[in-house]
């Protein structure tokens, strides 16, 4: 996790705190950073990882990410499902959406 940073253009750091929390650092909008607090709940080897949210958090999230196999040997699919309650509500939402730091506008790239 900790080499999050050097491929996603948004994330600033990644901490580990054992027990199964990290602490994500992103770039939010207007040039604020963010920081999630999250647990993972469940772990598939090879498979799946699901998180939620601590009440430390900045923002209330939660989700999974699931790898596949791809055909041939030609690395793996990766798929991220995230549920997310924006700052400030729907226009929150739609400013982050602009400002190119919305989660799906994030992750999509």
């Amino acid at each position: 996790m900790r080499r999050f940073p050097e491929f996603m253009e948004n994330v600033v750091a990644v901490e580990e705190a054992g027990d199964g929390v990290s602490r994500w650092t992103i770039k939010g909008p207007a040039g604020r950073e963010v920081t999630l607090v999250n647990r993972i709940t469940e772990k598939v080897p090879g498979e799946s990882i699901y998180w939620q949210s601590t009440p430390d958090s900045d923002i209330a999230n939660s989700g999974e990410v699931r790898f596949a196999d791809a055909a041939n040997g030609r690395g793996t699919y990766v798929s991220l499902i995230l549920a997310y309650e924006p700052p400030g509500g729907t226009l929150g939402r739609l400013g982050a959406k602009l400002l190119q730091r919305e989660p799906e506008v994030q992750a999509r790239r």
